[in-house]
């Protein structure tokens, strides 16, 4: 690590279901998820500037996390494992925002570690962020930084910064909200509570990079290095950038260009 790392705190908040509800998944893939999110944290914890590293899980399956106390500790670092409440009926009945919703505000609320943070990164628990340390470089510029499409009505909810205080002042029963069958995903559903919220909202420095796949679909949330590169820039433009100027001339442009309508629009906002 280099010395503005050691002196500064990064803590990172990993969410995970690794045993899904609500759909057909054998003993073997079970146990596939586990190692995959058992992978990535301890890559955060050899490989990042992480710091504490907290990973909070809601199906109540077996977890090594003395394991990875351990190599946490070998490194200098942190780890803590918080059993998040079991929701398979509010997800089956609101989306699995719910259960993503639910386990942030009780990583904040339950963690030992983070319970005097200043800001942390969550990030959804088996995606590896390949280009953290280029993040963390821009930590201090905003108090929270989103990946926001203000012409759609959504915010990015697989990684993002944020100060506690606001979040927990803004977004802590954001879960509430959700409601699938009404076009009410956690992603709309962030950007309406964060649009009112009239907090310090910046965007990211560079797009976060990463290899991940969606749940257990073969669909990476980035398909390809040029969609990457495309996406990169669009970040150093501002155009995901909540409320900024470049956003609102692209987004405009966009709606005007492609016929496309937003999911929500501030109309929306209560």
């Amino acid at each position: 690590m280099n010395s503005r790392s050691k002196a500064l705190s990064f803590p990172i908040l990993l969410t995970g279901t690794i045993r899904p509800t609500g759909i057909t998944v054998s003993e073997e893939r079970v146990e596939e998820r586990k190692n995959e999110y058992v992978t990535a944290i301890k890559r955060y914890i050899i490989e990042t500037d992480f710091d504490p590293i907290v990973f909070i899980e809601n199906s109540g399956y077996p977890f090594p996390a003395e394991k990875v106390e351990k190599l946490a500790a070998a490194h200098r670092k942190h780890f803590e494992f918080i059993h998040g409440t079991l929701c398979g009926e509010e997800v089956a009945m609101h989306g699995k925002g719910y259960g993503d919703g639910l386990l942030i505000y009780e990583g904040l609320s339950k963690s030992r570690l983070l319970r005097s943070c200043d800001i942390f990164y969550k990030v959804t628990g088996r995606m590896f962020i390949e280009n953290s340390r280029e993040i963390l470089k821009d930590t201090k510029r905003h108090r929270n930084r989103f990946i926001t499409y203000d012409g759609m009505g959504w915010c990015m909810t697989w990684f993002f910064q944020s100060n506690r205080s606001d979040y927990l002042s803004a977004l802590k029963d954001v879960y509430l909200d959700c409601d699938d069958r009404s076009r009410r995903d956690l992603e709309i559903c962030f950007w309406l509570r964060l649009k009112r919220s009239g907090l310090d909202i910046g965007g990211f420095n560079v797009y976060p990079d990463n290899k991940t796949k969606m749940g257990d679909s073969n669909t990476l949330y980035i398909k390809s290095r040029r969609e990457y590169v495309m996406r990169n820039i669009a970040v150093k433009l501002g155009f995901f950038t909540m409320s900024s100027a470049s956003s609102r001339i692209f987004w405009n442009v966009y709606g005007k260009i492609t016929g496309r309508k937003p999911y929500v629009t501030i109309k929306d906002i209560r």
